[in-house]
């Protein structure tokens, strides 16, 4: 019997790599071309708004 655990990635993978979750919000910060934390409705918003998924994987 094969079994597998199925993992959920919140953040998007570049060129086979997963981002961390820190690096993508501060690509977001630059995105959004502030120098300050964005609020979560921000990041919410930009993450909709480039079309940003989590990914699941079976290990």
């Amino acid at each position: 019997m094969e079994r597998g655990v199925k993992m959920v990635n919140t953040t998007p993978r570049y060129e086979d790599r997963s981002f961390s979750t820190n690096l993508l919000e501060a690509a977001l910060t630059a995105y959004a071309g502030r120098s300050w934390r964005l609020t979560d409705e921000e990041l919410n918003g930009l993450i909709d708004e480039l079309g940003i998924r989590p990914e699941s994987m079976v290990l």
